[in-house]
């Protein structure tokens, strides 16, 4: 038996709360569940899942933003799903790729933080 039974969410370092607030909320159109400004925290549900935004406190330890979440968001026509971003000016990290079997495309928000969309065959 484990002693740990789900992941409660992912939370991810961003360089200025307002601006990734807009992005995931506004562009990507996630579910905001949570939004404490001064405190420079968000937080939106995506299904099941919980995804965690805040801004590096300066004694935290840990990774700056910017580089791979490891976070990865499933779509069900991957092609539409990145004309749709690239409408909204989201940067696209790598196009399409046939990894056997799924698709996997990459994209990253305003800190240069990456995620991946993939696609089952």
């Amino acid at each position: 038996m484990s002693i740990l039974n789900k992941v409660a969410r992912v939370s991810i370092h961003v360089n200025d709360i307002e601006k990734a607030v807009h992005f995931y909320r506004d562009v990507l159109g996630l579910n905001m569940i949570l939004y404490l400004k001064e405190r420079n925290i968000a937080r939106f549900q995506i299904g099941d899942f919980t995804l965690g935004l805040h801004v590096k406190y300066p004694e935290e330890g840990g990774r700056d933003p910017g580089g791979a979440t490891g976070i990865i968001f499933e779509s069900e026509d991957i092609n539409k799903t990145l004309e749709e971003l690239r409408k909204k000016g989201v940067s696209i990290t790598f196009e399409p790729e046939d990894r056997g079997i799924m698709w996997m495309a990459g994209f990253e928000d305003l800190d240069g933080n990456e995620f991946l969309i993939t696609q089952n065959k």
